[in-house]
C-alpha cells in the first residue's frame, strides 16, 4: 500500500492532517486479519486512513508513525468507538470483489438474521438525519434496498413468524414504505429469530 501524504481530496475539499479525527478502533482485513489501531473516516468514502500496529503477524496497517490508505476491498469490517455521538459504529464492506469499485464501505444499523446498513447519500454529510441515508437489507450476503424488503426477503420468512410479525406490526400500527418502521419490523424479526436460536440449543 502506498503511504498516506496526510492530504486527502474528498469531492471538492480538501482535507489536511489538521483536520482527521482519529477514533481507536480495529479493523478486520479482506484476508480474515485483524488490526487495532487508530482510524480515521469520512461518511460516504469507501476507504479509512488507518494508523497501528500488527496483529496475527501481518503488517497490512503498517507503523504506528506513518498512516495508511485501506480501501474497502481490502476490508471485511472496521470497528471503533464514536466518542462525539457516544456509541459504538461497525461498517461492513459489501459488494462484488471481482469488479472496481464494486465493494463500498457501509454503516451497521441493525445485526441478526437480517442486518440493516445504511450508506449516506452525499459524500461528507455529516449528518444525523435518517433522510440524509440510503438504507440497505444483507441477508446472507444478498444486499437489497430496504423498501424491497417486502418484496424479496419477507415471503421467505417462516409462516409462523410472519404470523407474529403481521401482529406486532398491526399493534404498533406499523407503515410498510416508512424506513424507521422497517427497521423496527426487522429488529422485532431477528428478536424472534434468536429466541428461537436460543430454545433450538437447549
Amino acid at each position: 500500500m502506498k503511504p498516506f501524504f496526510y492530504l486527502l481530496l474528498l469531492g471538492s475539499h480538501l482535507l489536511s492532517a489538521q483536520d482527521l479525527k482519529w477514533k481507536q478502533g480495529s479493523v478486520v482485513l479482506a484476508s480474515g486479519s485483524v488490526v487495532a489501531g487508530q482510524i480515521s473516516m469520512t461518511p460516504g468514502q469507501n476507504l479509512i486512513l488507518f494508523k497501528g500496529i500488527k496483529i496475527n503477524n501481518e503488517h497490512a496497517a503498517g507503523s504506528t508513525a506513518g498512516a495508511e490508505s485501506l480501501p474497502a476491498h481490502k476490508l471485511k469490517a472496521v470497528f471503533f468507538y464514536d466518542d462525539e455521538a457516544n456509541i459504538n459504529r461497525r461498517f461492513l464492506a459489501a459488494g462484488d470483489r471481482k469488479v472496481f469499485p464494486g465493494v463500498q464501505l457501509y454503516e451497521v444499523v441493525l445485526q441478526g438474521s437480517i442486518d440493516v446498513l445504511r450508506r449516506p447519500r452525499t459524500l461528507s454529510s455529516n449528518s444525523a438525519e435518517s433522510k440524509d441515508f440510503d438504507y440497505y437489507c444483507s441477508d446472507h450476503n444478498k444486499l437489497i434496498p430496504l423498501w424491497k424488503f417486502y418484496r424479496e426477503l419477507y415471503p421467505a420468512i417462516e409462516d409462523h413468524s410472519r404470523q407474529q410479525l403481521l401482529a406486532f406490526i398491526k399493534a404498533n400500527d406499523l407503515q410498510h414504505g416508512d424506513d424507521a418502521n422497517l427497521i423496527t419490523i426487522i429488529g422485532y424479526y431477528n428478536k424472534m429469530a434468536r429466541a428461537e436460536q436460543a430454545l433450538a440449543r437447549q
